[in-house]
């Protein structure tokens, strides 16, 4: 019974991570899909490319849903059956969180986007410790691993913003050989424009 049990707990601790895998591969991928969208249809204003953009997730949670838990979206009142307050906190909180996410990517790039995710991990990491009403204590192995994971994520996102930066073309050189060029056209001028030696006169 007991190695029954821990086989159970293993194989759902190996559903569980993949679940969370595949919840971030999707996430990343959306991610860089709406940036995409907000950098190419810039034109917009940044409304409208939410409400479609929010419309279009909607539509597909929808769906999704209706395809997993019929039920549950069969009317509204099955729908916001047993929420609560907590329930409608969580809701204007993730609301909030997508909103502020689109503005930052289509007012600043990805590279700046990223850098500050990479920096509010320790923002939060500081504040659980700090308030009271968390348990968290401070642990330097913790504080040192999530430092090592923002400066690596800095370290990438500022390489790959120099590889992407083009490269200062060195004029200098093509400058002074036209210079040259047009020196030596105005010393030897050109063969019609040279005085024709006088001819002699026949006898």
């Amino acid at each position: 019974a007991a190695s029954s049990k821990a086989k159970a707990n293993s194989s759902s601790g190996i559903l569980g991570l993949c679940f969370v895998l595949g919840k971030v591969v999707v996430s990343c991928y959306s991610a860089v899909k709406a940036d995409q969208s907000l950098k190419a249809y810039k034109s917009l204003p940044l409304y409208a490319q939410l409400s479609q953009l929010m419309g279009t997730w909607g539509l597909c949670l929808l769906l999704m849903a209706a395809v997993f838990e019929p039920a549950a979206v069969s009317s509204p009142g099955a729908f916001f059956e047993g929420w609560t307050t907590a329930t409608w906190l969580m809701v204007l909180s993730f609301s909030t969180k997508t909103v502020l996410t689109m503005t930052l990517l289509k007012l600043l790039d990805s590279v700046q986007k990223n850098i500050g995710e990479a920096v509010a991990m320790l923002v939060i990491y500081f504040g659980q410790v700090a308030l009271p009403s968390f348990d968290q204590e401070f642990e330097v192995n913790t504080f040192l691993a999530m430092l090592i994971v923002v400066l690596a994520v800095v370290t990438y996102m500022l390489l790959k913003s120099e590889k992407k930066s083009p490269e200062p073309k060195d004029r200098s050189g093509a400058k002074d050989c036209e210079l040259g060029e047009e020196r030596e056209a105005i010393r030897m001028p050109d063969a019609k424009a040279r005085p024709r030696p006088p001819q002699r006169a026949e006898a």
